[in-house]
């Protein structure tokens, strides 16, 4: 876990693989604000659904103490987590990295921090918070997707699927209603389980456990074939 004084101000030198996990999943789903008028005036959020964060939260708080952790019951929602923090440090080191504007521009910066053996936490916290995994046994459809703002920059992503030997498509989508999107796909079996491979190549325990089982069940209905 990091801890930061007055003398022990620079993130970047405590990347482990907790933080890391955290960065990826923040990128997804966290959210970062500063005041409009008082620029000294900062919050880091992350709220997603309630049982996903009863999962994850031991790893995102070895990753960072977040202060605040509650929960919140919107009328016709699932109840969700929220854990946040005022630290002006991490605050900092966030924006100094994108966070701000991580729906149009790719994590180049963050992922040129984080050592090539931790990068894979990353991807798996990323992966965890905006990845979709779909399983369709009947009607022999599997599917694993990310999804992000219009004509997104996708390489942080595809490098890794090029030397993987992993197939993708990237379609980019203008609704009748002109909403506009990406998606990377990965619609190959056998290359969601190279994908797999390498998210959960430690099988270590840092990780969304229902993603982790669903890819799992795919791995083993592989194996049988």
């Amino acid at each position: 876990m990091i801890y930061l004084t007055g003398d022990n101000l620079d993130i970047s030198n405590h990347m482990n693989k907790y933080f890391a996990y955290l960065l990826g999943f923040l990128w997804a789903d966290g959210n970062i604000y500063q005041g409009k008028i008082n620029k000294s005036i900062h919050r880091i959020v992350l709220e997603i659904n309630e049982n996903d964060m009863n999962n994850i939260l031991p790893y995102l708080l070895n990753g960072f103490p977040f202060t605040g952790n509650y929960t919140r019951q919107r009328k016709n929602w699932k109840p969700t987590k929220i854990i946040n923090t005022n630290n002006k440090y991490l605050f900092k080191f966030l924006y100094e990295n994108d966070y701000l504007n991580k729906s149009i521009t790719p994590p180049i910066k963050i992922l040129n921090l984080i050592p090539d053996n931790l990068k894979y936490y990353w991807i798996r916290g990323y992966f965890d918070g905006d990845g979709c995994i779909y399983i369709n046994k009947k009607n022999y459809i599997n599917h694993i997707v990310f999804s992000s703002s219009y004509n997104y920059n996708w390489d942080f992503i595809t490098q890794i699927l090029n030397n993987l030997n992993i197939k993708f498509n990237i379609i980019n989508t203008i609704s009748k209603n002109n909403n506009k999107s990406s998606a990377l796909r990965i619609i190959n079996k056998n290359d969601i389980i190279k994908f797999a491979n390498y998210l959960y190549y430690d099988d270590d325990l840092i990780c969304l456990k229902r993603k982790q089982v669903k890819i799992y069940s795919l791995y083993k209905e592989v194996c049988h074939e």
